[in-house]
């Protein structure tokens, strides 16, 4: 790891997330219902980043840290497939402070899979699909990384 950190900007209009940082060795049994949440308020993130003139800082901030949020439990869990990809993304996310939105739809693509493993509650190792979409994703991380 390079050891890039985004600087989180601070923005009152933002809502306090969903999935605070937890120890590492505690996983909450609510934490697929706060993982449905959080992913729900980066989709709506990515919508407002892609779609509308806004100041976009504090949400590509605020992308980062959910993302960073979900990956410390999922690690804890080792749950790797959902590990993974919030790496990747973050990983995309640190290396551009400034990204335009083909960066964002490649973030975007990450939040999609993350989506389809909790919808479809896969396994923690994800399986062959899982696998298969995470070596996808890895691509299409390398390429947004430039």
């Amino acid at each position: 790891s390079v050891g890039l950190k985004r600087q989180m900007v601070a923005s009152p209009d933002l809502e306090p997330l969903a999935t605070p940082a937890i120890p590492r060795a505690e996983l909450p049994g609510d934490y697929v219902e706060r993982l449905r949440s959080d992913l729900a308020r980066m989709r709506e993130t990515l919508d407002r980043l892609l779609n509308t003139p806004i100041d976009r800082a504090p949400q590509i901030d605020r992308l980062y840290a959910l993302l960073h949020n979900i990956r410390g439990p999922a690690q804890s869990a080792n749950h790797e497939i959902v590990t993974r990809i919030c790496t990747l993304a973050c990983g995309i996310l640190q290396r551009h402070r400034e990204p335009d939105d083909s960066i964002l739809r490649a973030v975007k693509a990450h939040v999609e899979a993350l989506d389809i493993i909790v919808a479809h509650d896969l396994p923690k190792d994800g399986g062959a699909l899982s696998q298969q979409m995470v070596t996808q994703l890895e691509s299409l991380a390398a390429a947004a990384r430039g």
